[in-house]
């Protein structure tokens, strides 16, 4: 991924954390990167999905009406658990110009989002990006 990407119009943020839920295999990973860079695209939203076998970090970006949409969906799907928001707002740009997926270098590096101490905010969000950039995305 190189550097971090700015793209000029305003745009709404939501980052959260989230388990692969009970029951569900790696399998459905596939389905939700699949789907993903499918709908994504053409709803103008970017950003990055990061999976550490257990865990999924991400960070979607674009209309306020489309992330908040999808969030909705994100919520209601079985695949995952414990969906915890560490950031939702306004920002005064995009980080990434298009969607991404991939996996963390470490199987640890989600654990930095984890519990009461864990960064939220723009913090988190600047944190997640850095993650990012370290990340195996396609």
């Amino acid at each position: 991924m190189g550097s971090t990407y700015f793209s000029p119009e305003p745009v709404f943020q939501i980052l959260y954390l989230s388990h692969l839920a009970d029951g569900q295999d790696f399998n459905v990973v596939k389905d939700i990167v699949r789907a993903s860079r499918a709908r994504n695209p053409a709803r103008g939203i970017t950003g990055a999905l990061l999976f550490d076998g257990e865990r999924f970090g991400n960070l979607l970006e674009g209309d306020e009406r489309e992330v908040v949409s999808l969030m909705r969906h994100i919520e209601r799907d079985a695949r995952h658990a414990g969906i915890r928001k560490l950031h939702a707002g306004p920002a005064s740009r995009r980080a990434l110009v298009s969607w991404r997926s991939g996996y963390c270098e470490s199987a640890s590096d989600l654990d930095r989002f984890e519990g009461a101490h864990g960064p939220t905010g723009v913090e988190a969000v600047l944190s997640f990006i850095a993650l990012a950039q370290a990340a195996d995305l396609d």
